[in-house]
């Protein structure tokens, strides 16, 4: 299931009185992580909160490894 679906189907939950961690062992997600996503809810409104998340994913990550490697050659240090 995608996270879109994730988070319309805890806040459909919610509204039904399920509790944070009831929601969170139904959909495979930690307690916190439920609790975050429906404080963006009330917040932004299911819409607008499901917008944001969407855009928060969009930027390129550069792993750890590159990001050693790309400060070690700005310092001028080479691999062995």
């Amino acid at each position: 299931m995608r996270t879109p679906t994730q988070i319309t189907l805890a806040s459909e939950l919610a509204i039904q009185c399920l509790s944070h961690t009831k929601i969170a062992a139904h959909l495979g997600h930690h307690r916190k992580t439920i609790r975050l996503w429906l404080k963006g809810i009330a917040t932004d409104g299911l819409a607008g909160f499901l917008a944001r998340h969407a855009q928060a994913k969009i930027g390129t990550a550069t792993s750890p490894a590159s990001s050693c490697d790309d400060q070690a050659a700005d310092l001028g240090v080479t691999g062995s």
